[in-house]
């Protein structure tokens, strides 16, 4: 006789359950290499987020599951801390993860978060608590949630988490970016709620866990991520041509303005593309624009510029609007400005702007009164007292290649042939000077007011050769004073043309590469694409430095250095092979 088995040594414990699933892990494109290299670095990236968020791995236990973990929390660690700052951490780990990795190995994950009581046995965990996290992790709305969008990770929370934590709204958690949804998978029915975590900014400080016992209530709107510009990188860039003065300004002599390349150029070749609020509003064509590239607003990759008295955009927005053009109407000079904020349907437009920057999570502020800013930098501009004197026509002088003052372009001089000097702009600017210094000290202010100014005062319009000269000086001037520590695009052809962000140059070095002629322009899809390919950053890089070399050329005397020359170095370069395979694809070469 057979004596009877002893009963299994159970236990109840309860564990906050965390189950991650990796998109398409068997894939036909992905080698048994690169799927070991996937297991890596998603083990990498959960242990670094839970170290950060809780400390340490002491009260946790990390099972695989072959394409995914399993991730069992003790109780004796808070529940909020592993909605934030855990799942902030582990997007910004999965971006940059995916920045630096091929296509075919990158990570997008299914996660779902529960909390309950399991059976530990012998063989590790069971129980209902369990299925149903795994239920949820497979639910169908998460996969078609995730499948929309851009994001590298979305989130499922069960019913009873939602209510006992995340709805709590405590810091960092904003219960209004959950959406309840039905879940169906096999024989469990039940709610649950989904959100697509972002990733944390550049240089961005996580938040901080709340005081014990101190809950931050729920706020009523989608909290966003606040960035100062000045703590963005350089490598970001500015993209003036949306504003309706630089609009303008670009396109005189009825030259076309290439907006949708400059929004391109600008997303290739830096980390992240910048636009200014007020030109979701005042412009249709960079509304349509960004509707074309919502996906890029999502996940921060475009960003706006917020006013500082914009810190809600559904409650101050429309008020901010308001509050310029009455800035604007106290201003003999201020009616091209009131006209810009005159669109078709202002309710609409207003809509759309909000729309646009509540999709976004971050909320971009220069962290100073940009009117002030401006200010001092045309105080400084006109104390530039360095008189410049030229031989020849100003059209065929190097000097209008140069970056002159405000003041050193009022001074301009032509040397006669009879040895006579004869200025060029105007022939006595004290009073000018004067009154600039008036305006800037006492009245509303801009760019344009200020161009309105010295039009009056010299008696030109655009038709006059140093219209675009002073409109583009003070573009500029503006741009340096507010835009942080941003490159820019610039907002004229001419010196469009020998910027190192030139639209065109980016995509004659595609046509090189591929050999064929460029497109005109590349569209949304591709620019997507090639920004995630691995190589992308460093074939970016490698341009600027080849534009670099073009300007060094330029500049020593080289009348006209041809760029498809240095382009054609990079067919040689065997990291570019992914660049060439998906630009050949998307244009059929």
């Amino acid at each position: 006789m057979r004596e009877a088995m002893a009963p299994p040594e159970l236990e109840l414990v309860h564990r906050t359950i965390l189950a991650f699933d990796m998109e398409g892990f068997g894939g036909p494109q992905r080698s048994n290499p690169v799927r070991s290299m996937m297991r890596s670095g998603l083990y990498g990236l959960i242990r670094e987020a839970l170290a950060h968020a809780i400390g340490g791995l002491s009260q946790c236990s990390l099972s695989d599951l072959g394409d995914g973990v399993l991730v069992l929390i003790g109780p004796e660690v808070p529940k909020n801390r592993i909605v934030e700052p855990f799942m902030s951490d582990m997007a910004t780990g999965l971006k940059r993860y995916n920045d630096q990795t091929g296509a075919n190995a990158e990570i997008r994950l299914r996660a779902a978060l529960h909390a309950g009581d399991i059976i530990e046995d012998p063989q590790g965990y069971t129980g209902d608590a369990l299925n149903l996290a795994f239920r949820l992790m497979d639910c169908a709305a998460l996969r078609t949630e995730l499948s929309k969008t851009r994001a590298h990770l979305g989130l499922v929370v069960s019913d009873h988490f939602y209510d006992s934590v995340v709805k709590q709204g405590f810091e960092g958690i904003d219960p209004s970016q959950y959406t309840q949804v039905d879940v169906t998978v096999k024989e469990t029915t039940t709610k649950a709620w989904i959100h697509l975590p972002s990733p944390r900014f550049e240089g961005e400080a996580p938040p901080r866990g709340p005081a014990a016992g101190q809950p931050r209530p729920a706020p009523s709107v989608p909290v966003q991520k606040p960035v100062d510009i000045r703590e963005l990188p350089p490598t970001c860039l500015y993209v003036p041509t949306g504003d309706d003065h630089n609009y303008r300004l670009y396109g005189l002599h009825g030259r076309e303005v290439p907006l949708r390349n400059h929004l391109e150029t600008a997303l290739l070749l830096g980390r992240h593309a910048v636009l200014h609020s007020l030109d979701l509003y005042r412009s249709g064509e960079v509304a349509g624009l960004v509707t074309e590239f919502e996906e890029f607003v999502r996940d921060g990759s475009l960003l706006f510029l917020l006013s500082e008295r914009v810190t809600n955009p559904r409650r101050d927005y429309a008020a901010y609007l308001d509050h310029r053009v009455q800035q604007y109407e106290r201003s003999p000079y201020g009616a091209a400005d009131v006209a810009s904020f005159r669109v078709p349907d202002r309710k609409a437009a207003v809509e759309r702007a909000m729309a646009f920057l509540e999709a976004s999570p971050f909320a971009l502020h220069r962290g100073y009164l940009g009117m002030n800013a401006f200010t001092h930098a045309v105080r400084a501009d006109l104390d530039v007292d360095e008189r410049i004197v030229i031989c020849e026509h100003y059209g065929s002088s190097r000097i209008s290649e140069l970056s002159l003052s405000l003041r050193q372009i009022l001074h301009l001089t032509l040397l006669q042939p009879d040895g006579t000097q004869q200025r060029l702009v105007a022939s006595d600017i004290g009073d000018l000077q004067g009154r600039i210094a008036e305006l800037v000290a006492h009245e509303p202010f801009s760019k344009r007011i200020l161009l309105g100014l010295i039009c009056d005062r010299l008696g030109i319009d655009e038709r006059h050769l140093f219209y675009e000269v002073i409109a583009a000086r003070l573009s500029v001037v503006h741009l340096l004073a507010t835009i942080g520590n941003l490159s820019f695009l610039e907002v004229t052809r001419p010196r469009d043309l020998l910027s190192p962000y030139y639209y065109g140059h980016l995509l004659e070095h595609l046509g090189v590469l591929v050999d064929c002629p460029p497109r005109r322009e590349l569209g949304v899809e591709l620019v997507d694409e090639l920004r995630s390919l691995q190589w992308w950053r460093f074939f970016a890089n490698y341009h600027l430095r080849l534009m670099a070399d073009l300007q060094a050329r330029h500049a020593s005397g080289d009348p006209n250095p041809d760029p498809q020359t240095m382009f054609e170095g990079s067919r040689l370069i065997t990291q570019f092979d992914d660049i060439r395979a998906v630009i050949r694809n998307a244009w059929n070469a």
